[in-house]
């Protein structure tokens, strides 16, 4: 019967299937976590970084995966469904307690990471925002969060971002929020070209009162021909670990 003998793996094998079968977002999306460093940095990515950023996810938490899998931006259910059977029910080894909670750790982090995570489209570019808590200001009196900014041209036309407006709300009412202007030039000192296919990413963060609240705004691009537009986002949940 291979790895099924044991009846703690059946119950921990229904509950990741109940996981995977309860999610929103189809087909699934391996994200990522926030990457502290790139506060106040900005730079291109390729296909190959976003694949290795996925490679460490999954071998952080002992996920089996194919290069297909690795290679792609979401997995379909189905395929999420077979990869989960064939780590329970492979007849080569006994599956350890270990292996068993860190794919419960994996969704659960994934559940998590969603929680923290916006994507919207607007005119063909995908803004993709996510955000963490990292600690307290150096005289504790401020929640610190870090956030990055992915900008994606899913169209044919050549853009350029010129301007960002931000708006930062604290979770507590009394606490004013925090606002950068529509028009504030670029993104930490840059003003990125987006051709077609072109994926550019930066980072930032904010300090709050509370433990908690959101970011949301937009950011002023234009085409070649001078025509302007936004591309929304959020709002983003800035959310205590």
């Amino acid at each position: 019967m291979g790895r099924f003998d044991s009846a703690l793996t059946k119950q921990t094998y229904r509950h990741v299937l109940r996981a995977i079968r309860s999610r929103e977002d189809r087909p699934f999306e391996i994200l990522s976590e926030v990457s502290p460093h790139l506060w106040g940095n900005g730079s291109y990515l390729d296909v190959a970084v976003l694949k290795e950023r996925r490679r460490k996810m999954l071998d952080k938490y002992e996920i089996p995966y194919t290069e297909s899998v690795l290679s792609a931006r979401s997995i379909e259910k189905d395929e999420l469904l077979n990869l989960t059977r064939s780590l329970f029910r492979s007849e080569n080894e006994n599956i350890s307690p270990a292996s068993m909670f860190s794919t419960l750790r994996f969704f659960e982090e994934q559940k998590i990471l969603k929680q923290r995570q916006s994507v919207k489209t607007t005119r063909n570019i995908r803004c993709t925002v996510r955000t963490d808590f990292i600690g307290m200001s150096e005289d504790d009196q401020h929640h610190v969060f870090a956030y990055n900014v992915v900008l994606e041209n899913l169209g044919h036309e050549q853009v350029k971002l010129h301007g960002r407006h931000l708006i930062f709300e604290d979770s507590n009412p009394d606490v004013s929020h925090i606002e950068v202007p529509r028009g504030s030039p670029g993104v930490v000192g840059l003003t990125p070209l987006l051709g077609p296919g072109t994926i550019f990413e930066y980072g930032s963060g904010a300090h709050l009162q509370s433990d908690s609240g959101f970011v949301s705004g937009s950011f002023q691009l234009a085409t070649d021909s001078g025509e302007t537009f936004d591309v929304f986002m959020g709002p983003v949940s800035l959310l205590p670990n």
